[in-house]
Formats: C-alpha cells, structure tokens, sequence
C-alpha cells in the first residue's frame, strides 16, 4: 500500500498557491479551508482560480485532497438560528468541493 504524506496547506492566497506549496513541500496529499474557517460564508470561488488549482493539481503528485469545513458548523445545535445557518454553511462547502471536484470533505 502506498503511503501519503501531506498536511494542511494555506488558502490565504488562493487554492492555487495552496497546491504550490504542497508540491515545494513535496506532499502527496493536502488539506485546505476552502474559505476563512472562522465565517460562515464567503465569495463563490472564481473560475480562473478552479482552472489555475486544477491546472496545478494535476501536474504535481498529488493524490489526495480534502477540504476542512468551517468551524462554526454545528448540525447538532438546539438553537435554531445556528443550526440553520449550519445546514446552509455545510451546502455551501459541499458545492465549494465539487466545482473544483475535491471529492472529500472533513467535517
């Protein structure tokens, strides 16, 4: 069985930046916020930015990537207003995968 190597890599410059330095850090594998971990929305990612990660992904080793959803989602709450907001959040990082077809979501 082949082992992967990787840790979470850094999305404040963008998905794309974030493969650049799982490939420098010589990753095969790599997790990411798709957005700011601590807001419950944030702007659709651009499609120049989906062609650049997909670009990049696809020439470097890496096998493996998911993404780690928001902090503040909480499908458990009691409290009404948090666990709408946590549905709607949890779509939200569902859909941010799939556009730039990451097929695993840790939440």
């Amino acid at each position: 069985m082949e082992q992967s190597l990787g840790a979470h890599t850094s999305v404040a410059e963008g998905l794309p930046k974030a493969v650049d330095l799982a490939i420098l850090l010589k990753f095969t594998a790599m997790q990411n916020f798709s957005k700011n971990k601590n807001r419950w929305y944030a702007k659709p990612l651009s499609k120049k930015e989906m062609i650049e990660f997909k670009s990049r992904l696809s020439e470097s080793g890496i096998k493996f990537v998911v993404v780690h959803d928001s902090y503040l989602i909480n499908l458990c709450s009691s409290n009404n207003e948090l666990s709408k907001k946590s549905r709607e959040s949890l779509i939200d990082e569902l859909v941010r995968c799939e556009t730039p077809s990451i097929p695993c979501l840790n939440f």
